[in-house]
């Protein structure tokens, strides 16, 4: 992903934003932490909240992952922005609370309805084993695509398969899914 969007030509301001958006969250993931800390300062809250989730995902100290957690939640409430929702639906998710903190989490994303969204929506559901918010939340994944699904959203049907027990259907998808994307 990352090659492919450095390699991509802007053609607009909003589209910029948004290949720098994709570019950071392939930094967070492959753990290029050398190229998101300059992101905190950057106006595109997308960075910003890339940046407040490495610190949340990486510092040691209860603290500083307390005020990453907090400054994520207004970011992502002040802007909307999909990037720092996303992160804060995660942090929130994973922040300790326990399902409070998943349920907190999955009614944060329902404002939202992108494919993307409504995949994270499906996974937080399937963290507190609410297979019935899963599959609700795949339903309407499958009407918004119809038969276009993104990567996430078949990933997340392969694991409401597996959680019903039916892991031939979850296996035959991730294979998929690995012939599909060279995983």
């Amino acid at each position: 992903s990352l090659q492919l969007s450095e390699q991509t030509a802007v053609s607009s301001d909003m589209v910029a934003a948004e290949k720098e958006a994709l570019n950071a969250r392939c930094y967070l993931a492959a753990g290029m932490l050398d190229h998101i800390k300059g992101m905190q300062h950057s106006p595109n809250p997308a960075l910003k909240a890339t940046a407040l989730m490495a610190v949340y995902l990486r510092t040691p100290q209860e603290g500083q992952r307390k005020t990453a957690l907090d400054r994520l939640q207004e970011l992502a409430t002040t802007t909307k922005d999909p990037t720092a929702l996303y992160y804060y639906a995660t942090a929130l998710s994973g922040s300790g609370q326990g399902a409070m903190g998943a349920v907190d989490a999955i009614n944060l994303t329902k404002e939202y309805s992108s494919p993307e969204m409504l995949a994270v929506r499906t996974f937080l559901a399937i963290s507190i084993d609410r297979l019935d918010l899963a599959e609700r939340s795949l339903k309407e994944l499958g009407k918004m695509c119809a038969g276009d699904e993104p990567a996430a959203a078949k990933y997340a049907n392969a694991a409401c398969s597996i959680m019903k027990g039916d892991n031939e259907e979850g296996y035959l998808v991730m294979t998929d899914l690995g012939s599909q994307y060279s995983c």
